[in-house]
């Protein structure tokens, strides 16, 4: 049984691949499988894989059916004590999985390792070292676009990881369940990260587990993770359903006008057909998360308070203002 199960979500990514899977048969660590879970794909991805990598197991989905989905059916059809997540745009440094693994032997409270990931081409850049969290909603990449070094270079406790590259330990998944099939894609690393919290789980950042990224440049030069209009629903939805009550009071007018700025957003890329997502009713969304709520917050071990402590320290109304400060600036430059 391998150690490591490296589960690889893909959709048409046949161009990412080849990459991709080099990277993995460099690594220095070799106790890990690798599980290739294709969403569908139209392109070759899926013959790419057989033919020229014939260690990776690959799943087939008849359909695409989201991240949640080819995660979980990764997760449900390995071996290892240990998850590695790893978007197919990445190229993972040869000592990747060795230092990660390091890295969670040396803390055992930690149910997560977040990895340093920097924009590909771009190595001094960073897209996320882990994520950090507003209690009001809003999730964000840590030091997102920041050089590469301090203070990112020290190995430290983090709100959470992101989705693109971390190891996760399967005690977690048995503990708290798989990924949120609510969501087609987009925030299901939040919902993850939220309900580990509430169980009392942590998650490190391991500065020294790069991986490169392909950067899109479809989020916010802040960090604030953004996917697509029709997404930000998502964050309202996760609030719902993981935040305790005493937290959502304690928030409420930053959360109030956080999620009403979502809701609108929402309804303009609805009203311009910009949802490219299936199509899902609001109200069935909402309720649909609103529905785990009862279960996700009988299980809490982790006080409100304990809880609380590991998010940031800012208000929307703050937040809102440095955006408009940082706008004003970059336009009178």
């Amino acid at each position: 049984m391998p150690q490591i199960s490296v589960v690889i979500p893909n959709w048409n990514g046949a161009a990412f691949l080849p990459a991709c899977l080099d990277a993995l048969r460099a690594q220095t660590f070799r106790d890990f499988e690798t599980v290739l879970v294709d969403n569908g794909s139209a392109d070759d991805s899926v013959s790419l894989a057989r033919r020229q990598y014939p260690e990776v197991t690959v799943i087939e989905l008849p359909q695409n059916r989201g991240f949640s989905a080819a995660v979980n059916h990764g997760i449900r059809n390995s071996a290892g004590d240990i998850v590695a997540l790893l978007n197919n745009d990445t190229q993972a440094d040869p000592r990747w999985l060795e230092r990660a693994a390091d890295c969670m032997a040396r803390h055992p409270r930690a149910g997560s390792v977040a990895c340093l990931v920097v924009c590909l081409g771009r190595e001094h850049v960073i897209d996320s070292a882990g994520d950090e969290a507003a209690p009001w909603g809003a999730v964000f990449n840590r030091g997102h676009l920041h050089p590469a070094g301090p203070p990112f270079d020290a190995e430290t406790p983090v709100f959470g990881f992101c989705g693109s590259a971390a190891l996760i330990r399967r005690a977690v998944f048995h503990d708290i369940g798989l990924f949120d099939e609510t969501m087609f894609a987009y925030y299901e690393d939040l919902d993850m990260n939220l309900r580990a919290r509430l169980r009392g789980w942590d998650c490190v950042y391991c500065p020294d587990a790069v991986v490169r990224h392909r950067y899109s440049g479809s989020t916010h030069g802040t960090g604030l993770k953004l996917g697509t209009e029709e997404v930000y629903l998502h964050l309202t939805g996760v609030w719902l359903k993981n935040m305790p009550a005493r937290v959502m009071l304690r928030h409420i007018l930053s959360a109030t006008a956080f999620h009403a700025l979502i809701l609108f957003f929402h309804g303009v890329a609805r009203v311009r057909g910009r949802n490219r997502m299936p199509r899902v009713p609001v109200i069935r969304f909402l309720n649909a998360m609103l529905q785990q709520r009862p279960a996700v917050q009988k299980s809490r071990t982790a006080s409100a308070a304990d809880f609380e402590k590991h998010f940031m320290k800012m208000s929307f109304f703050r937040f809102a203002l440095n955006e408009l400060a940082g706008a004003g600036k970059a336009r009178r430059g």
